[in-house]
């Protein structure tokens, strides 16, 4: 069978609209008085701790997340991994622990956004939707997860884009 990789999507404008689109919007759901400080963690799930394997996953991660923080006018903003409980040598910081921290230094709300999982699987939307949102109650400060692209029509929009142009020579 034949097939075409799209190993560099993750900077693609339509894919980066959508997710930017998502994000603004969880982060208005915030009180406006919570804005100015608040604070966008980008997940990713965990990998273990291999500078040679894991270059090309955080390069990647780290520049996603920097341009939808950018089409979304988000300043404050931080990677962040998930799944990492008890696990030693692994990649982080884990977004429970970024909360905390960012907390401490002044952090007055946060908003939560998968960069992997296209849908609300189960795992995903537990460790960055309620378990966050338990750990951002009891410090007191709002929260909001950003939605997952899911089905929705400018996701199936910007994915078939994407897949388009690479099948599609250049004119």
């Amino acid at each position: 069978m034949d097939y075409i990789p799209i190993d560099d999507w993750h900077t693609d404008e339509g894919i980066v609209g959508v997710y930017a689109e998502r994000v603004s919007r969880a982060f208005r759901w915030l009180p406006t008085a919570a804005q100015q400080h608040a604070h966008v963690l980008f997940t990713v799930h965990i990998q273990p701790l291999d500078p040679g394997r894991n270059d090309v996953y955080i390069k990647q991660f780290t520049e996603m997340a920097t341009v939808i923080a950018k089409a979304a006018g988000i300043n404050n903003f931080h990677t962040t991994y998930r799944s990492a409980r008890g696990k030693a040598n692994w990649l982080g910081p884990n977004v429970k622990d970024k909360i905390h921290e960012l907390h401490e230094a002044g952090a007055t709300g946060f908003v939560t956004c998968e960069l992997l999982a296209l849908t609300a699987d189960v795992e995903s939307y537990f460790e960055i939707g309620e378990e966050c949102r338990e750990i951002c109650d009891g410090l007191g400060v709002p929260f909001a997860l950003s939605e997952f692209p899911g089905d929705s029509f400018d996701t199936v929009y910007a994915l078939a884009n994407l897949v388009i142009s690479y099948i599609q020579p250049a004119k």
